[in-house]
């Protein structure tokens, strides 16, 4: 998967939570202090198509196997990659790339993180299969992309492996 998953869910969240204090004011006008949650909040109010990872993958030469782009979080984006491609995967849920400041609002927001990556949306990051021979060939062109899983068989669907334990959708 490329860049960070869970941002624009937790720019949701925090847009929400001012929105109530906003409400329960009574105020005609009301400022939020947003500086803080700008990246968070700049992934919900803005996000950006990875034009570049395309551009990448074209001078590297790599073909990924599958791919898809994250409007609906990664767990739908999984479904449908492997329902297309009829395999399973094996998801590795420590190696999803979060960032400190998606960890800082579900922490703040007393959520499950991970809940934001696995089932928020808008993050349009690319989710993309690869040969295993082809990841250190496109890591030199591209770098910002994190292995997070393995395929496996169709019948064995999506398992979720926390390190702890190992869920089966």
């Amino acid at each position: 998967v490329t860049g960070e998953l869970g941002g624009a869910m937790a720019g949701l969240r925090v847009l929400l939570r001012e929105k109530q204090e906003w409400e329960e004011s009574g105020q005609d006008t009301f400022q939020p202090d947003l500086y803080e949650y700008e990246y968070v909040v700049g992934r919900q109010l803005a996000p950006a198509a990875r034009i570049d990872f395309i551009d990448k993958l074209k001078e590297s030469g790599v073909r990924p196997t599958g791919m898809i782009e994250l409007g609906q979080g990664l767990l739908n984006g999984l479904q449908l990659l492997m329902n297309e491609s009829n395999t399973g995967c094996e998801i590795f849920s420590p190696a999803v790339p979060i960032a400190l400041e998606t960890r800082r609002i579900a922490d703040e927001m007393q959520e499950d993180v991970d809940r934001y990556a696995f089932y928020g949306g808008e993050d349009y990051e690319m989710l993309f299969t690869l040969k295993e021979e082809d990841v250190e060939k496109l890591r030199a062109e591209f770098d910002d992309f994190t292995v997070i899983g393995e395929i496996r068989q169709a019948d064995s669907g999506i398992v979720i492996n926390t390190g702890e334990e190992r869920r089966k959708l």
